[in-house]
């Protein structure tokens, strides 16, 4: 079986445009890839959100791209799901202004 060659820099560089399309507020994002001693690949990926919080997601796997795939995946989760909490508020706050 022929091993594919991962291009780290170029996923990174994809993971990171991915996150900022979802998400254009976000201050940073982080993304590491390290080889553990078990021959699996683990991902980690930060990103900070102002005035909210650090979101984070880390995942194994034996090959790169699925590891990352997996970390990219966890944190668009986390992230609509503060955006649905966001929209939720709002729609709270306005039901209250129309009774007042």
């Amino acid at each position: 079986m022929k091993r594919t060659k991962i291009h780290k820099a170029k996923e990174v560089f994809k993971i990171k445009n991915n996150i900022y399309k979802i998400a254009p507020y976000i201050k940073d994002v982080d993304v590491k890839l390290a080889k553990t001693y078990h021959g699996k690949y683990e991902s980690l990926i930060r990103v900070h959100i102002p005035h909210k919080k650090k979101l984070f997601a880390a995942k194994k796997d034996e090959c790169p791209k699925l590891s990352l795939e997996k970390s990219r995946q966890a944190i668009i989760k986390q992230i609509k799901k503060l955006k649905k909490k966001k929209l939720a508020r709002r729609a709270l706050s306005s039901s209250f202004e129309e009774i007042a």
